[in-house]
């Protein structure tokens, strides 16, 4: 296995659980901020600084040309994730957890919804050529071989 592959998968699985942990802690601050009749300034702060620190932790997850790899594992783990979420939300409550993260029911298929989101982006990055390639076998835009006549030049 090629070295950015494994940079990938690693990447994918020390990060991708942070960026939904995060999430859902965030999305829970979020519900709590606003479902009172006055915004809670607390909630408040831990919704935008735990939402924030995810989008940055995403930014380091998906930015780097390495290899589509550790997405599609992430994505397909945001996915499974998501389904559970929509299907039996209590008993992954009781697999997770979520006493520890903070989050109660409704945080769990919130974030559930959130990680299918999330997940869709990071499945087509496998469809992109450019991250399959090595850095070192991508052509220089614009580039011809000596010896060759550009295009529209004969």
């Amino acid at each position: 296995m090629r070295v950015r592959h494994f940079g990938s998968l690693l990447l994918a699985l020390v990060i991708a659980p942070l960026v939904l942990a995060l999430t859902g802690r965030g999305v829970g601050a979020f519900l709590d901020a606003t479902s009172a009749r006055l915004t809670d300034p607390l909630a408040t702060v831990t919704a935008v600084a735990a939402l924030s620190l995810a989008g940055m932790l995403l930014g380091l997850l998906v930015m780097p040309r390495f290899s589509p790899l550790g997405l599609v594992l992430a994505a397909i783990g945001y996915l499974t994730f998501g389904a559970w979420a929509m299907i039996d939300p209590d008993r992954l409550a009781a697999a997770t957890p979520v006493r520890l993260l903070g989050w109660d029911r409704t945080a769990v298929a919130a974030t559930g919804a959130v990680a299918v989101v999330l997940a869709i982006p990071m499945l087509l990055s496998m469809f992109s050529l450019q991250r399959w390639r090595h850095p070192r076998d991508r052509v220089p835009a614009g580039y011809v071989p000596a010896g060759q006549v550009p295009a529209g030049y004969v």
